[in-house]
């Protein structure tokens, strides 16, 4: 296949590159940064494309795509800015590839994108409700798709919690970071709750890649996660003994409820999760290669 694959710079686009060079595919990657030093070598082709600037979408050229991987869109910035990059962004992307008679467009959404979740299991029916600008954007951006009536199928996958290569800024993230740097005391909620809302990045990639190549007839967005989910205490205590945290996690009392992944639709749509303790493992060999010893 022809693959379009958005935002290289990210490390998700990073692991979807490589995967599809390992499958033989023809790797078109876009960059907001100067190109002047080259492409990397995990795609076969780079072009400049940035979000804000509806102009750079007709750098791309290519009329025999056969499919599309829109990862890149802004985490954080203005509220114009998100809904331009990550909503309008997604629609100018459509309409070009559109125009250019690309087969499917394969949308990486995020669980953001359902609002303030307050218990519960969600999936692609649980409705969206208020939330963030971000969460907007990347619900925006979903609206575009599914309205759309072009030929290009396409499908969105909600995405919780990235783990990989890279120690993002979610909670786990956000988690870790406070582990590492061994601060005095971390403070935690629901220490009881079956907790699944996460994925390593190899795992979406694989999916994305999936999907690109067995895109569903109707528009649907799906959320994905882990299998198997174990207390959150459990996954707190993985991370302690892999950070070598010496300070106090104290769990404390809440009037939020934490909301779990129903992958049963995303596993119909051909999904093969691991399970979570398989994606703390694998996400260890990221945090600190000198700190695994799994006992």
């Amino acid at each position: 296949m022809r693959i379009l694959v958005t935002g290289i710079s990210s490390s998700l686009a990073v692991c979807v590159c490589k995967l599809a060079k390992e499958k033989s595919h023809y790797v078109i990657g876009t960059t907001r940064r100067p190109i002047d030093a080259g492409k990397p070598d995990f795609v076969d082709k780079l072009i400049y494309l940035d979000l804000l600037n509806e102009v750079s979408f007709r750098n791309l050229t290519d009329d025999d795509l056969d499919a599309v991987i829109h990862i890149a869109g802004l985490s954080y910035g203005s509220v114009s800015d998100l809904m331009k990059a990550t909503g309008l962004g997604t629609y100018y992307l459509l309409r070009r590839v559109e125009e250019l008679n690309a087969r499917a467009f394969v949308h990486v959404s995020g669980i953001s994108a359902f609002g303030i979740i307050n218990g519960g299991t969600v999936n692609s029916e649980t409705r969206v409700s208020y939330q963030t600008p971000y969460g907007v954007a990347k619900w925006a951006a979903e609206t575009y798709l599914a309205e759309n009536n072009g030929s290009v199928k396409r499908v969105s996958v909600r995405s919780p919690a990235i783990v990989g290569s890279v120690t993002a800024p979610h909670f786990l993230g956000q988690l870790v970071r406070k582990l590492i740097n061994q601060e005095s005391k971390v403070l935690l909620k629901h220490p009881r709750f079956l907790f699944n809302n996460l994925i390593h990045e190899q795992d979406l990639a694989l999916y994305l890649l999936w999907l690109a190549d067995n895109t569903p007839d109707r528009y649907c967005c799906v959320p994905v996660g882990a299998s198997e989910a174990i207390p959150l205490v459990d996954v707190v205590s993985f991370l302690v003994n892999v950070t070598r945290y010496r300070g106090v996690v104290e769990w404390v009392a809440s009037s939020e409820e934490p909301f779990s992944i129903d992958l049963s639709e995303a596993q119909h749509l051909g999904f093969k999760p691991s399970s979570v303790l398989e994606t703390l493992e694998r996400w260890a060999f990221s945090i600190d290669p000198a700190d695994l010893r799994f006992k």
